[in-house]
């Protein structure tokens, strides 16, 4: 079977990434294909790692704190980009932020557009995946899902590659690498910090306390949750023929289960003592050379434990 091929489990290749049946391969090939522009700000993180949630927050930044009420107008707003496609991310207004899961070696690139990488435990990362995959697929046990999130062999790839990848861009002028622990723990620094790297104007314009609290606010969960699912029902209430752009239906769309709660550290009600540190161990050897193991303080102890 080559690279390209579909798999029996409703997956398929592109480029030797793997992709789940929600994406169509003439849309990932187009979004693999897209040329940035100068002004394109690219969220980018390994699946259920924040790159939604940072792309609402770039969002909040460049409309002062305000969410679009309009389900249309909001998905244009906001697309990801191997979902929706090349020709849907130029259609976006503009200025906006594009989300994407890409590795490194596969992500349309610009010196002169700006990158967001968003990195989360590792630990965290497989449990939320998990449980995801659980409400809608409802399939797989734990140790299965375990063992698959560990050899790599995943949706968007290796995890521990794909975070290797991009930190070994961090330096770059137009990349921002942001852990999501911090954005939960201090959101207003890390909402400042984002603003900065977005350029001086959005930082002036988020300067009003009140204006930061909003984005605060309405990036929270709670909020987040319930504006997803009052805008996605006033949608559907709203007549086909007034509805002017197609809009991609998405699993979240079909079970009204638009966000987790994200909670930081919520694999300690999840994982068991060996999965917890087999996880530690091959982030320490995948990422040896850097201090990314270092970022998550449970991972400080060490343990040289064979499995």
């Amino acid at each position: 079977m080559s690279s390209d091929d579909s798999t029996e489990d409703d997956t398929f290749r592109v480029r030797g990434l793997k992709f789940s049946k929600d994406f169509t391969r003439d849309l990932v090939e187009s979004a693999l294909q897209y040329t940035p522009r100068d002004d394109d700000v690219f969220v980018v993180s390994y699946s259920k790692c924040g790159a939604a949630f940072v792309q609402h927050i770039v969002h909040l930044i460049f409309n002062q704190g305000q969410p679009s009420g309009d389900y249309v107008k909001w998905s244009q707003a906001t697309p990801h980009l191997e979902l929706v496609g090349a020709e849907a991310v130029c259609k976006m207004p503009r200025p906006n932020a594009i989300k994407s899961h890409l590795p490194v070696e596969l992500m349309p690139w610009s010196s002169e557009a700006k990158y967001i990488y968003v990195a989360r435990n590792p630990k965290d990362c497989f449990v939320s995946i998990f449980l995801n995959r659980q409400l809608f697929l409802k399939q797989k046990s734990m140790d299965a899902a375990f063992q698959e999130f560990i050899s790599g062999d995943m949706i968007w790839g290796d995890y521990f590659q794909h975070v290797s990848g991009w930190y070994s861009k961090k330096k770059e002028p137009n990349v921002m690498f942001v852990l999501y622990e911090d954005i939960k723990r201090s959101p207003h620094e890390v909402i400042e910090k984002l603003a900065a790297f977005l350029g001086e104007k959005w930082l002036e314009s988020i300067r009003d306390e009140s204006t930061l609290d909003k984005i605060v606010h309405h990036s929270s969960y709670d909020f987040m949750k319930e504006h997803a699912t009052q805008t996605v029902k006033k949608f559907e209430e709203t007549p086909e023929e007034d509805v002017d752009a197609p809009i991609v239906e998405t699993p979240a769309m079909r079970t009204r289960t638009f966000a987790r709660r994200g909670t930081v550290g919520d694999w300690r009600s999840t994982l068991n003592t060996k999965q917890e540190r087999q996880l530690e161990k091959i982030l320490r050897e995948k990422s040896k050379g850097t201090s990314i193991w270092k970022f998550w303080v449970d991972l400080d102890e060490e343990d040289d434990s064979d499995f």
